[in-house]
């Protein structure tokens, strides 16, 4: 028995979409996001030497004047002039803070280095 006038094999043999051979998408070479707490806590510890500056190593900040350090910084980067929100994020982004001999807060993160933005 011929079946072939049914249309059943060319239906069968042949795929009702053909697919495209697409070109090799280019690979663009990404920079690393930097969220915007990041950034902005490291644009204020370069600017600000008084207030908020790298410890001797550049591995940690230190915060000289809390006071000043919430009255004036964080109120021109942040929407909050609140030195406990500010620790907060940083947790939230997490550092690690401590404090220093000279009673000053330290606030530590392994990615986070002086010339390493």
């Amino acid at each position: 028995m011929d079946i072939s006038h049914y249309g059943i094999w060319t239906t069968l043999s042949t795929p009702s979409y053909q697919k495209v051979a697409r070109p090799p998408r280019k690979i663009k070479k990404r920079t690393p996001l930097v969220l915007p707490f990041v950034r902005k806590t490291y644009q204020i510890v370069e600017k600000n030497n008084d207030i908020i500056r790298w410890d001797g190593e550049g591995r940690a900040i230190l915060v000289v004047d809390r006071g000043q350090f919430a009255k004036k910084l964080l109120p021109s980067i942040f929407r909050h002039s609140t030195y406990g929100s500010f620790i907060r994020m940083a947790n939230m982004y997490g550092f690690q803070k401590s404090n220093t001999v000279d009673g000053f807060d330290s606030f530590f993160h392994p990615f986070f280095k002086q010339n390493g933005m």
